[in-house]
Order: C-alpha cells, then structure tokens, then sequence
C-alpha cells in the first residue's frame, strides 16, 4: 500500500514538473517572439499567440494586425520572429499559421500560413523573401 502510494506521488510530480516544463518552453518562445517584434517597432501581446495541435502536426499561431500599406512588413516580421523563436528554443513546430487582420473601413482578415523548414530557408538565406512570399507562403 505504502508503495503503490510513494509510485503515484512519485507519477504525479513527474507530470506536474513534466507540464511545468513544456508551459515554460512556451513562454521562452513566446519571449522570442516578442523580441524580435519590438526590435521592429511592433507590439504582440502573449493572448495573440498559441499552439495548435492537428493531429501528429503542431504548428503556431500568431494573430496580427496591419495597415492596408503595412501588410508585407508585419508579414515578414511574423515569419520571422517565429523563425527565431524555433531556432533558439528547438520547439517542434511543424508550420507557422498568421491570422492578419487588415485595417480598413471594413476590416478585413486573411490567414498566411508557411512550413517551419521553408522560414528556417529564409532565415538562413536559402531563399529570397521573395521566393518565400511567392512560393513558400500560402494565402487563404
């Protein structure tokens, strides 16, 4: 008895510890992300990003906002900070969705979305930004 109780104590703390772990991964990329917005002079808010499981695929996503004329920008900058939130925290991100919402009269909201293998590309110069929009860049 006494032992079947030290095994569950023991199962319960490996998880605690285990989740703690994999929430505090998390954070590390979100901080990542963040950095490297604001070096850009743009703000993302911790609410406005999260993983989504699909099945065995992971990706992240990131909500953003843009002005009509700004849309390029905010883009890139999404792919790329998620880019080097994936190299420095090895978090297994299988592609990196953009929910962008565009500023106008009527706002109006498009969904990018890119494989992890072709934003490393980009962050190690591979590929051109313009080879990543026009072909590695999905638009919905």
């Amino acid at each position: 008895m006494k032992n079947k109780r030290l095994i569950n104590l023991s199962i319960l703390l490996l998880v605690l510890l285990f989740s703690n772990a994999t929430q505090a991964n998390e954070f590390a990329f979100f901080n990542n992300v963040q950095k490297v917005f604001r070096t850009q002079g743009l703000h993302v808010s911790y609410d406005h990003m999260k993983f989504v499981q699909e099945g065995e695929k992971r990706h992240f996503m990131l909500t953003l906002e843009s002005r009509r004329t700004d849309i390029d920008r905010v883009m890139l900058v999404g792919f790329y900070a998620s880019g080097i939130a994936i190299q420095r925290t090895n978090e297994n991100v299988d592609g990196v969705n953009i929910s962008l919402t565009i500023s106008r009269k009527d706002d109006e909201r498009i969904l990018i979305s890119a494989k992890t293998k072709d934003i490393l590309s980009l962050l190690n110069k591979k590929i051109s930004t313009n080879q990543f929009v026009s072909s590695k860049v999905s638009w919905y």
